[in-house]
């Protein structure tokens, strides 16, 4: 609940296999509004907020690779996913294929103190820490365009930036432009932070149901387990009972 406070950091340099980005735009999303009035537990304060971000490779410390195995040169805008330092051993990792759960993961602009260096995009400069997994940014595409595209539906008559379906937007996916004729029924557990276009998203997956759960943030099943997990089940039974027939 404190002010915001503005600080100045010796200039980071890149570890091998890493990055260093010059920041070009980051959030402000309702997670942020969590840590800003304290209300997430095990946040190592202070940090350093953002964790979704885009930005210009300035300097890398070797060869940096994109998820593809694509090289990428300095001056290249990226992205980034804002998890890292999973363990690759856990249930999580190896079974359930669900890295975000992994309990040794690191979450950029939220699991990582200031004192850790430049890892939170409310900085000019953030750090690329080994084994960050970066996607380049296509071509042409302006950094305020695709951080839209990320935290925004675009309404029926507006031109959509990257075709929904290749990017998951803060929304919904139109799910008939990738599998156009298949039928599959969709269950959604969302926050009230970003709300749903359920009656849209039906026109082209007309077996959808949302469930919505007010005053949470974006980690419904570790900020309120009690009222997300009873929803989960259900939602899993009558997936199941559909299955059956």
């Amino acid at each position: 609940g404190k002010p915001l406070e503005v600080h100045r950091f010796a200039v980071p340099r890149p570890e091998p296999g890493g990055a260093v980005l010059e920041m070009v735009a980051s959030e402000v999303c309702g997670t942020d509004v969590h840590l800003h009035h304290g209300r997430l537990a095990g946040v190592p304060y202070p940090i350093i907020p953002g964790h979704i971000n885009c930005g210009r490779i300035l300097e890398t410390g070797g060869a940096l690779r994109d998820v593809e195995g694509g090289l990428l040169a300095p001056g290249r805008l990226v992205t980034f996913f804002d998890v890292f330092g999973t363990c690759g051993e856990c249930w999580y990792c190896l079974v359930a294929k669900a890295a975000t759960r992994c309990p040794k993961r690191r979450v950029y602009g939220i699991t990582t103190s200031a004192a850790d260096g430049l890892l939170g995009g409310w900085a000019e400069r953030i750090e690329i820490k080994p084994g960050v997994r970066v996607l380049p940014i296509p071509e042409g595409l302006e950094a305020e365009d695709f951080m839209g595209g990320i935290l925004a539906q675009p309404d029926d008559d507006q031109e959509e930036l990257i075709p929904r379906g290749q990017l998951e937007t803060g929304a919904s996916t139109d799910g008939a432009a990738v599998l156009p004729g298949v039928h599959v029924p969709v269950f959604a557990i969302n926050s009230d932070l970003l709300p749903t276009d359920a009656a849209r998203i039906r026109k082209s997956l007309p077996d959808f149901t949302l469930d919505v759960l007010d005053h949470s943030g974006h980690f419904l099943m570790l900020e309120a387990p009690a009222r997300f997990n009873p929803l989960l089940l259900k939602d899993l039974d009558a997936l199941s009972a559909r299955a059956a027939h």
